[in-house]
């Protein structure tokens, strides 16, 4: 699941591409009530609306459930409000600057989640 407040249908067309399924949420609270829902291998967040910040967001998608791997992306540095230090202290995340549609297609092909036909 992308959370992104701007669906990119480049983006989308290229993650399809290399074996993604990709599920498009626009804010935090609905990726909240998706994960509650639904089985997702891996959450990327790019911005989640003005509701509740990114950090806020994670412990949220973590209490659901703690071992769903989250990315947290900032689309220029100093664009959001994750502290680097961070994620030191929260499991099973990852902290990127993603330069472009390439730096996140890239990311995401090295993760280490294994592809499988119904990928979320």
């Amino acid at each position: 699941m992308v959370v992104c407040s701007d669906v990119n249908d480049e983006l989308e067309s290229r993650l399809v591409c290399d074996g993604w399924g990709v599920t498009w949420v626009h804010d935090a609270k609905t990726a909240i009530t998706r994960v509650r829902r639904e089985r997702f291998d891996l959450v990327v967040l790019i911005s989640t609306g003005e509701e509740m910040d990114i950090i806020e967001t994670y412990f949220n998608l973590a209490d659901i459930r703690r071992t769903l791997p989250v990315v947290f992306v900032r689309q220029t540095p100093g664009a959001d409000n994750t502290p680097e230090g961070e994620t030191g202290v929260m499991p099973n995340t990852g902290l990127h600057s993603v330069h472009g549609l390439n730096g996140l297609i890239s990311l995401l092909s090295r993760e280490k989640i294994p592809k499988s036909a119904a990928r979320h």
